[in-house]
C-alpha cells in the first residue's frame, strides 16, 4: 500500500499539470495555433506621421500565450501605411488616404487588422514668386495644402482669385497675367482656397503692378487716338522700347479689346490731308490671341523695317528719329477694327 502511494506522488510531480496549472509559454517552444490582434484606436489617422500600435497575442493549440515570437508583420498598401515590427507589436504610420491591411504571420497562421488614413486639411500656403509685375507680365503662383502635421499634402480644387479683376487674370491653374488698366489699382490681392471633406483653407499675397522702368521710348495707347474717327472701345494699351546697340528691344500690352489682337503695326505718319492710316514701317502680326488682352515682346532690327519702293532703307537711328519728333505711331488691330482698335504716338526720354 505505500509502494502504491508513492508512486502516485512520484507521477504527480513528474506531470506538473492539473486544472489550475501554468498557461503561458516563454520563447518557441511549440506551433503556433491563432493569432489575434488589437489595435490601440480603431479612429481614421488624421495627419501623415500619425501612429498607431498593433499588439499580437499567439496561442498555441492548447490556448496558452506564447511570448518573445517573431513575427513577419506587413502591410497591403504601403502608399497609405507603413508598418514597423518588434516582436508581437507593431507600429502603424500613416502615409496618405486610404485603407490598408496590417497582416501579422508565423508560418501559415495569421491574422489582420484594418487601419484607415483620411487626412484632414490644416493649412493653405500660397508662394508666388514675383510679386511685383510689369504690366503684360507673367508670374505663375503655387498653393500647397498641409495636413496638421505639417506635411504637404495631395488635394484637388484648389481656386485662384484676384480682388483686382481689371488689373489681373489669375488662371485656374494659378497663372498671373498684370494687365494694363487706366485708370487702374497698382496691387491686387491673389487667393488660393481648397476643400476638402468640407474643411476650407485659403492663404493670399499681396502683388505690385506696374510699367517697365527702365525704357527711353515708350506710348499710351486709348481707342480715342484712332484719327480721324475715334472708335468706341474701352481697350487700352501701353509700350516700351529700349535701345540696344543695332536694335529695338520692344514690350507691348493691351487690355479690354473688344476682340483678340489681330496685329501690332508701327506706322509712319501721313501727311496727306484726311489720311486715316499711315505707311507700315513694322508689322509684328498676324498674331495668335484668343483673349481681349495680351503682349508682345521681341527685339527690333534694320533687318524687320518695310522698305518702300523708291526710298532708301530705314536704319533703327532712322527709325527712332521718327518716332521721337512725332512722325510715327502704334496701332493694335483687331478683326472689328482692321485699322485700329487703339492707338498711341510716341515719347522719348
Amino acid at each position: 500500500m505505500r509502494r502504491m502511494y508513492a508512486l502516485l506522488i512520484a507521477v504527480a510531480s513528474l506531470c506538473g499539470c492539473g486544472a489550475d496549472g501554468p498557461r503561458e509559454v516563454t520563447g518557441d517552444t511549440g506551433a503556433p495555433a491563432s493569432i489575434s490582434l488589437t489595435l490601440s484606436s480603431s479612429s481614421a489617422m488624421t495627419s501623415k506621421g500619425d501612429t498607431r500600435t498593433v499588439i499580437a497575442v499567439v496561442r498555441d493549440g492548447e490556448g496558452r500565450v506564447m511570448h518573445d515570437l517573431a513575427l513577419d508583420w506587413s502591410s497591403s498598401a504601403p502608399a497609405v501605411a507603413t508598418v514597423a515590427s518588434a516582436g508581437t507589436t507593431s507600429d502603424v504610420t500613416a502615409i496618405d488616404d486610404g485603407v490598408a491591411t496590417i497582416t501579422a504571420a508565423r508560418g501559415d497562421i495569421r491574422a489582420t487588422v484594418t487601419v484607415t488614413v483620411r487626412r484632414v486639411l490644416a493649412s493653405v500656403v500660397l508662394t508666388i514668386p514675383d510679386t511685383a509685375l510689369v504690366f503684360g507680365t507673367t508670374t505663375r503662383a503655387q498653393a500647397t495644402a498641409f495636413d496638421a502635421r505639417r506635411q504637404p499634402m495631395s488635394v484637388t480644387g484648389l481656386v485662384y482669385s484676384t480682388d483686382n479683376a481689371a488689373s489681373t487674370v489669375v488662371s485656374s491653374s494659378g497663372l498671373i497675367t498684370a494687365l494694363f488698366q487706366f485708370p487702374s489699382r497698382p496691387v491686387a490681392i491673389i487667393t488660393a482656397a481648397v476643400t476638402k471633406d468640407g474643411v476650407t483653407a485659403a492663404d493670399s499675397q499681396v502683388i505690385s503692378l506696374g510699367g517697365q522702368q527702365s525704357f527711353q521710348i515708350a506710348t499710351f495707347m486709348l481707342s480715342e487716338y484712332i484719327l480721324p474717327n475715334p472708335v468706341a472701345s474701352r481697350g487700352v494699351g501701353i509700350a516700351f522700347f529700349t535701345r540696344d546697340g543695332d536694335a529695338l528691344n520692344y514690350h507691348i500690352t493691351w487690355s479690354s479689346l473688344q476682340g483678340p489682337a489681330a496685329n501690332v503695326i508701327l506706322r509712319e505718319s501721313e501727311n496727306e490731308p484726311g489720311a486715316t492710316s499711315g505707311t507700315e514701317l513694322v508689322r509684328l502680326g498676324p498674331l495668335e490671341q484668343t483673349q481681349s488682352y495680351g503682349t508682345v515682346s521681341g527685339t527690333l532690327t534694320a533687318a524687320h523695317i518695310i522698305r518702300r519702293a523708291g526710298r532708301p532703307s530705314i536704319s533703327i537711328d532712322s527709325l527712332v528719329r521718327l518716332l521721337c519728333t512725332d512722325a510715327a505711331y502704334l496701332d493694335v488691330q483687331t478683326t472689328a477694327f482692321t485699322s485700329g482698335e487703339i492707338r498711341g504716338r510716341f515719347s522719348c526720354r
